[in-house]
């Protein structure tokens, strides 16, 4: 190949290379500027032991509670309410851990899937 043609060759490459990117920037601005319905949540990340009343076995489960909690009663209290059954019983809470998470989604999205609400 000669140096003429290996140079025309790369400039093509790098021409569509170049349009390539411009069309990717303007799809990627597109979606950037959608506009989008954002809520900030707070969750709690529970560590409780369990224990298996049939074969007296523990073992450590993880929840995630919907709302933050001040204190270890309500957040046992919680617990034996998602995990809870007649053989499975929540015995202590190890740890928790509060996340914060910013959520959204675009506006014809809510729009489609939310439901009308009266104050």
């Amino acid at each position: 190949m000669s140096a003429f043609r290996h140079t025309e060759v790369t400039a093509r490459c790098l021409m569509m290379a170049g349009v390539h990117t411009v069309l990717f920037y303007k799809v990627r601005k597109a979606k950037i500027m959608a506009k989008m319905i954002t809520r900030t949540f707070r969750t709690q990340e529970v560590t409780v032991m369990t224990m298996d009343v049939t074969t007296n076995a523990t073992e450590p489960k993880t929840l995630t509670l919907p709302h933050v909690l001040p204190d270890n009663e309500k957040i046992l209290k919680a617990a034996k309410k998602k995990l809870d059954t007649d053989t499975l019983k929540v015995v202590y809470v190890i740890g928790s851990e509060v996340k914060e998470e910013l959520r959204g989604m675009d506006e014809e999205q809510f729009l489609a899937i939310s439901v009308p609400v009266t104050r």
